[in-house]
């Protein structure tokens, strides 16, 4: 068996670091695992990009023009190959007005296979406007998918809008990479990844190691906080409240802004902290004059990108994650901090309730409040059992509900469930095989497919 997977916003292999590449990669590798322990693979079917950020009507027919070019392409390159080298399942992975699937739809029902889809959102908010053209075409593939796997609860409401049955709606939470950690966005080497059933050149699929709670468990907080210190010039004589976040305009620096105005509340200030700031981007420049506007010099650390054992001793040294999540969608780096035992701070807002337990795991304060946010942080501060003990519940709560193994074995369960019957979509019986996927997938309370 063989399946096609895509990633019409950002390929696994673009050169630009971002979350949707990190959970593009992740997604990719947990199918490849399924695949390697059932004896089926997995191709990148193409890198076209339907991205279209600035609503612009010509430019969205342009894209599909191209898209549908691509479909005819690998339609034809299907049928001449031999049948093992034909898709058996295609899956996509994150769909939306902005970026819309054009070829996996025409592709699977071409060919008569199964099609599913992760991620997909549906605004309604969004009919009629500059994106009418991706809107309209996002509710298509929506509507067409056997299986849509919703890896953030905040996407079902509208997904039901379009689904052709509820049952349809798998919902799948958020996942770490092997070990613990995230997909390593600043390496890459120059091995093949094949694409559209080609060795072309590029970097390789098969990522660099992740940071990993195992593979950095011995990794004492004495001696991270000495190598950091050491690195950076971070004091380590007082607590560290670390933020790991890509330095970008929009809602990134929104959050950005909302935790330079928390930390220079008066309560807040006079309290004994340092804030180290992990990561890079084209708004750094904004973000370091966030906080050079409201905290005296010498309150706060820029690292830059950091990976692998850097990143990690920052999460085994530090006292409190804190990130206000200003229109967070998901926030893959509060998972990540959580799998290293850190408590967090973050907000009542979209995804991120699934990821952090308000007074389990951490504290989350309502979106954009910076006094709440720091009511919260000061009160954690006070509280070094309180936050002990949440970290202790964020490591564990992370593991079991959150491990790559875990969700690998679910994905390779819902691809089997599908691609077991080769014919098209909206013939025979539907419904059975998604309701068994459903079950497969399911996640833990209170989150269940086809709604929460």
């Amino acid at each position: 068996m063989r399946v096609a997977f895509y990633a019409p916003l950002k390929a696994p292999d673009h050169p630009v670091p971002s979350g949707d590449r990190a959970l593009a990669r992740l997604l990719l590798a947990a199918l490849e695992r399924a695949g390697a322990t059932r004896g089926w693979e997995v191709d990148v079917a193409s890198r076209f990009r339907s991205f279209d950020g600035a609503g612009d009507a010509d430019r969205q027919a342009r894209l599909r023009e191209i898209g549908a070019l691509i479909a005819d392409r690998l339609l034809h390159r299907y049928r001449e190959a031999p049948a093992r080298r034909s898709p058996d399942l295609w899956f996509t992975y994150h769909l939306y007005h902005k970026a819309p699937d054009w070829i996996g739809p025409v592709v699977s029902e071409r060919l008569g296979i199964p099609y599913l889809v992760a991620e997909a959102s549906y605004a309604a908010k969004q009919r009629g406007g500059r994106w009418s053209i991706g809107h309209e075409a996002a509710a298509e593939a929506i509507r067409h998918a056997d299986a849509i796997l919703a890896l953030n609860r905040d996407d079902v409401a509208g997904l039901r809008q379009v689904a052709r049955d509820r049952s349809r709606i798998v919902v799948l939470p958020p996942f770490l990479g092997p070990g613990g950690g995230v997909a390593d966005e600043s390496r890459a080497d120059r091995n093949p990844v094949r694409v559209d059933g080609e060795e072309s050149p590029g970097p390789s699929r098969r990522f660099p190691p992740p940071v990993t709670v195992r593979a950095h468990a011995a990794l004492s907080r004495t001696g991270a906080r000495a190598a950091v210190s050491r690195r950076f010039g971070v004091p380590d004589d007082e607590p560290w409240l670390l933020c790991v976040a890509m330095m970008r305009g929009g809602r990134k620096l929104a959050s950005f802004e909302v935790l330079a105005d928390a930390l220079a509340r008066p309560g807040l200030a006079a309290a004994r902290w340092h804030l180290v700031v992990a990561g890079e981007g084209p708004a750094r420049r904004d973000v370091e004059s966030a906080f050079a506007g409201r905290l005296p010099a010498g309150r706060a650390t820029f690292t830059g990108q950091v990976e692998g054992e850097v990143l990690a001793g920052l999460y085994a040294g530090a006292d409190l994650f804190v990130w206000p999540g200003v229109g967070e969608p998901m926030g893959m780096a509060m998972l990540e901090a959580q799998g290293h035992g850190l408590p967090v701070v973050s907000a009542r807002t979209r995804g991120v309730p699934d990821l952090v337990r308000d007074e389990e795991t951490g504290v989350l304060v309502p979106e954009g409040d910076a006094g709440a946010f720091a009511d919260a942080v000061r009160a954690l501060l006070r509280a070094p059992e309180r936050r002990r003990r949440m970290g202790g519940a964020a490591r564990a709560r992370v593991a079991r509900e959150h491990a790559f193994e875990r969700a690998s074995e679910r994905i390779g369960d819902l691809v089997e469930t599908f691609a077991r019957r080769r014919s098209p979509v909206g013939t025979g019986s539907p419904d059975a095989p998604a309701e068994a996927a459903r079950d497969t997938a399911r996640a833990p309370a209170p989150m269940r497919a086809g709604g929460a």
